[in-house]
């Protein structure tokens, strides 16, 4: 089964994280073939220059990605969400964190 990554922005509001993760998830699937199932890992940086660093990465290590870069607010680079990766590629992954919704108070 495969799995694509998508990984957000931390320092960007709740809505926004959520719009722009679709975004990046949707292109992807357009633009990458996968198999016939396949996983959606969600993952949290936790601003711009965290963002650009895991960019950074990928082009290092030759893994397809797509980058939501959002025109409104001045937000700009905002969500990635990779191709299907393999199984020894997910490893460069594994210093991340699973994105969890801020508590609400």
């Amino acid at each position: 089964m495969s799995h694509y990554y998508c990984l957000v922005r931390k320092d960007i509001s709740l809505a926004d994280q959520i719009c722009q993760v679709s975004h990046a998830s949707l292109e992807a699937g357009k633009r990458f073939k996968h198999d016939e199932g396949c996983n959606l890992v969600l993952l949290g940086v936790q601003d711009l220059p965290a963002l650009l660093q895991v960019i950074q990465m990928l082009a290092r290590e030759q893994v397809g990605y797509f980058c939501h870069v959002e025109p409104d607010d001045d937000i700009g680079p905002a969500a990635i969400c990779t191709q299907p990766v393999t199984q020894m590629q997910r490893n460069l992954f594994s210093g991340y964190k699973l994105w969890r919704a801020p508590k609400l108070e």
